[in-house]
C-alpha cells in the first residue's frame, strides 16, 4: 500500500473506474428525525432521503467528460493524482460506508494481475460494450450517447489453456456479446430474450411476494403492541388498523364503548399511527401534568401543510413542543396582557361590544331568531381588536362571508376523509387533492392574508404596537438574520390564524349553549337574573370585579362549559420518551387522545354528570367552588393559552345579556332539544328563541 503515493496514474485510474462504474447509484436511503430545511425546501420529520449519487459522480458540471472513462478527471496539470469532492462512490457523512479503507486496500491490489498479465479482447470477438445492467432482468440499457442497446447476452466459459493446467490456478474469462453473433447458441438468443416477459405463474409469485411484503410491513409497524404491559385494544384490520372500527360522526361516543371493553387507557392503530387514547380524571391528569414534560409535544398534521404549516411555521396550537412554541406561547401571552388583558382597558372593549350585542338582540325583540349568528359577530369583533385592532359592523358582508367559510372549515376538519388523510399523508401528495377536499380551509386563509396584507400597509414601525400584529411584525424586523426565530412572515398567517379561530369559536358556541340551557331552565335564569340585580343593579354595566360576589352565576357559567363539553378530545398530544401511565408502557412517538369528555362527564366525580346542574360547582354553603375535574381548556403545560380571555368574555356577555333579557321558547315551537351535534366543535342542535326586555 505504500506505493500508492508514487503511482499517481494508477490511482486516478482506480479511482475513475469506481467514479465511471458507478456501483450503487441511490445510495442507502436515509430518513430525516427532524423537520429541516435543504436548498430552500421544507422536508418533514419522517421523511425518507434518497441520495442519487449518480448524478455526482458524472455531474457535468464538475466531470470534463463525464459519461466517458477519463482517469485524467483525477490527475492535475502536472499529472499529480488529485482526489475529487464530487468522488462519493462510499456515499458521505455520519454514515459513510464503514468499509472503505478494506475496499481501497483491495481495489488498488488490482495492480498485481496488471503485474502479472496483460488483457485484451478474445481474438475474433466483437469489442464488448461499457453499458451497465442496472438492474436484474433489465434487457434494455441506455447506450452513453442517449440511444438503448439491444438485449445482450453474458457468456461465461472457463477455458484452461495449457501453460495454467496447474491445479492451483483457474482463469476465467467472461464475454459479453450481441446476440445474433457468431458463436452464440440461437436456443439461448430466444430464451434470454423470453426473461423480459412474466408469465402468469411469475406474476402470480409476484403477487404473492408483494402482498406478502406488504404484510410484514404492517406486522412491523404494529410490533410495539406486542411489548409487555401495552395497553389492550381492539384487533387493527391490515393497513386500515381500527380505522373502520370508529364512528368518526361521533367519536367521544365510540371511545365510551371502548372504554367499557378495554378500561380507561386502551390502544388504537389508525392506519399505521400508533394512538393511545386516555379516559377519567386519573389517566388524563397523570399524562398532562404529572409526565407533562413528555407529553406536551404534537404529531404532526399534514392536512394543513397546504395552508403554510412548516417547520418555521408552526403557529401555536400545533406547533411541536419546544424552543419555538415556547416563544410563541410567551408572546401571545404577553402581547395580550400589554393590550389590556386582565386589565380594565380589555374589559371595557368586551363591555362596549356587549352593549352592541345586547342592542342587536333589542332589534329582534318579540320576533323568534337564531342567537348563534350574533353571537359569533360579537365574539369576533373582540379577538379582531386584538389581533387586527378592527371592528367590524354587524351586518359587514366581509365579516358574514369570513364566518362562513369558518364553519364550513371546521365541518371540512371532522369525519373520516380528513382522517384518513391525516394519518396516509402520501395521498395529499395527489394533485389537487388538499385543494378539492379543504377548499374552504383555503378560502378562509387567503382572507387572513389580504387583512394582514391590508394591516401591513399601515403599520408604522416608530409607533407603539396597535395590536397582536404591529407586535409580531416588530419582532419580525428583530429577528432578521436569524434562522432559528420563530418570528417570520410565514409564521404571522399561521399565529393569526390559529388565535382567531380559537378565541371566536368556542367562545361564541359556549354562549349558545349557555342561552339554550337558559330557556331550558327557566328557574335556573330566573336564579342568575336575581343575583344579578341584587350585585350589580339594572343601570350599571357588569365587571369583571363582581365574580366574586356572584357564586351562583359563576357556577351556572361553568356548568355551562361542563355541559356543553366543547371538545370532548383536546387537541392531540405526542410523547417525546417511552412512559408509564396507569401501569401500561407507552412508547415514544405514540399519539395521546386526551377523552376530556370523560373527565367533564366522570361518573365517580359528579353528581348528576349527563344534566345540567349548577349545584356541581356550589357547596353546601352556597359558595362557588371549583373542581379538580372541570378541564374544559385542557391542562398542563399545553392548557389553551386564551383561556382568561374566555373568562372575561363569557362572564361579562353573559351577565349583560340576563341583565338586559328574559329569554324563553317562542310560543307555538316545541321544547327545543339539549344534544349536542359533533364535530371539531361540539354545537348545540339548533334553536330559536325569544329575548324579552326587562
Amino acid at each position: 500500500m505504500g506505493d500508492q503515493a508514487r503511482m499517481p496514474f494508477t490511482m486516478a485510474v482506480i479511482h475513475e473506474v469506481q467514479r465511471f462504474g458507478d456501483l450503487v447509484p441511490l445510495g442507502v436511503p436515509h430518513l430525516t428525525t427532524r423537520d429541516i430545511e435543504l436548498q430552500g425546501f421544507v422536508i418533514p420529520k419522517g421523511t425518507m432521503l434518497i441520495t442519487n449519487l449518480s448524478s455526482v459522480l458524472k455531474d457535468e458540471t464538475v466531470w470534463e467528460k463525464p459519461l466517458l472513462f477519463h482517469p485524467g478527471h483525477f490527475l492535475d496539470a502536472q499529472g499529480h493524482f488529485v482526489k475529487r469532492e464530487a468522488f462519493m462512490p462510499f456515499s458521505a457523512g455520519r454514515r459513510v460506508f464503514l468499509g472503505e479503507p478494506l475496499a481501497r486496500m483491495e481495489l488498488f491490489l488490482f495492480t498485481c494481475l496488471l503485474q502479472r498479465f496483460r488483457f485484451s479482447v478474445p481474438p475474433g470477438q466483437a469489442r464488448p460494450s461499457d453499458s451497465a445492467v442496472f438492474a436484474s432482468g433489465d434487457t434494455s440499457h441506455p447506450d452513453h450517447n442517449g440511444g438503448s442497446r439491444k438485449d445482450e447476452t453474458l457468456i461465461v466459459d472457463s477455458p484452461m489453456p495449457p501453460h495454467m493446467e496447474d491445479p492451483g490456478w483457474c482463469a476465467w474469462q467472461v464475454y459479453l456479446e450481441w446476440p445474433g453473433e457468431p458463436g452464440v447458441p440461437e436456443e439461448l438468443v430466444d430464451s434470454t430474450a423470453a426473461m423480459g416477459l412474466l408469465t402468469g405463474d411469475a406474476l402470480w409469485a409476484l403477487s404473492v411476494a408483494v402482498a406478502v411484503f406488504l404484510l410484514l410491513v404492517d406486522l412491523m409497524h404494529r410490533r410495539q403492541r406486542w411489548a409487555a404491559r401495552y395497553p389492550p385494544g381492539p384487533l387493527p384490520l391490515p393497513g386500515l388498523g381500527n380505522l373502520l372500527q370508529i364512528d368518526f360522526q361521533n367519536m367521544p361516543s365510540s371511545f365510551q364503548k371502548m372504554r367499557f371493553r378495554f378500561g380507561d387507557v386502551f390502544s388504537l392503530q389508525l392506519a399505521w399511527k400508533p394512538v393511545i387514547v386516555l379516559n377519567g380524571l386519573a389517566a388524563v391528569r397523570e399524562a398532562l401534568v404529572n409526565h407533562s414534560e413528555y407529553t406536551s409535544d404534537r404529531p404532526w398534521m399534514s392536512m394543513y401543510d397546504h395552508l403554510g404549516f412548516g417547520p418555521r411555521s408552526q403557529g401555536v396550537i400545533l406547533a411541536s413542543y419546544g424552543p419555538a412554541w415556547r416563544e410563541q406561547r410567551r408572546f401571545s401571552v404577553s402581547t395580550m396582557r400589554n393590550l389590556g388583558l386582565g386589565k380594565k382597558s380589555l374589559e371595557r372593549w368586551v363591555t362596549e361590544e356587549a352593549s352592541c350585542l345586547c342592542t342587536a338582540f333589542a332589534n329582534k325583540a318579540g320576533c323568534p331568531f337564531s342567537p348563534m349568528s350574533l353571537l359569533k359577530r360579537a365574539v369576533c369583533n373582540v379577538i379582531s381588536s386584538l389581533i387586527y385592532a378592527r371592528r367590524f359592523k354587524y351586518d359587514d358582508q366581509r365579516l358574514a362571508k369570513m364566518l362562513d367559510l369558518l364553519e364550513d372549515m371546521l365541518k371540512e376538519d371532522s369525519g373520516f376523509v380528513p382522517m384518513v388523510l391525516n394519518v396516509v399523508p402520501v395521498l395529499l401528495r395527489i394533485p389537487g387533492l388538499p385543494g378539492w377536499v379543504f377548499r374552504a380551509q383555503k378560502a378562509f386563509m387567503d382572507m387572513v392574508d389580504e387583512l394582514l396584507e391590508e394591516h401591513r400597509m399601515t403599520w408604522d414601525p416608530d409607533q407603539p404596537p396597535r395590536d397582536l400584529t404591529d407586535a409580531f411584525l416588530a419582532e419580525v424586523e428583530k429577528a432578521k438574520g436569524n434562522p432559528e426565530s420563530s418570528f417570520n412572515d410565514e409564521n404571522l398567517r399561521i399565529v393569526v390564524l390559529d388565535l382567531f379561530t380559537a378565541g371566536m369559536v368556542t367562545t361564541s358556541t359556549t354562549l349558545a349553549w349557555a342561552l339554550l340551557l337558559m330557556i331550558l331552565h327557566p328557574d335556573v335564569q330566573r336564579r342568575v337574573q336575581q343575583e344579578i340585580d341584587e350585585v350589580i343593579g339594572q343601570v350599571r354595566q357588569p365587571e369583571m370585579g363582581d365574580q366574586a360576589r356572584m357564586p351562583f352565576t359563576m357556577a351556572v357559567i361553568h356548568e355551562v362549559q361542563r355541559f356543553g363539553d366543547l371538545v370532548p378530545l383536546g387537541v392531540p398530544h405526542l410523547t417525546t420518551r417511552d412512559i408509564e401511565l396507569q401501569g401500561f408502557f407507552i412508547p415514544k412517538g405514540t399519539t395521546l387522545i386526551t377523552n376530556l369528555s370523560s373527565v367533564l362527564k366522570d361518573e365517580t366525580v359528579w353528581e348528576k354528570p349527563l344534566r345540567f346542574h349548577p349545584g356541581h360547582f356550589l357547596d353546601a354553603q352556597g359558595h362557588f367552588v371549583k373542581r379538580e375535574a372541570f378541564m374544559p381548556f385542557s391542562a398542563g403545560r399545553r392548557v389553551c393559552l386564551g383561556e382568561p380571555l374566555a373568562r372575561m368574555e363569557l362572564f361579562l356577555f353573559f351577565t349583560c345579556l340576563l341583565q338586559r333579557f328574559s329569554f324563553s321558547v317562542p310560543p307555538g315551537q316545541a321544547r327545543p332539544s339539549d344534544s349536542a351535534v359533533f364535530g371539531t366543535i361540539v354545537t348545540p342542535t339548533p334553536y330559536q328563541l325569544c329575548a324579552d326586555p326587562r
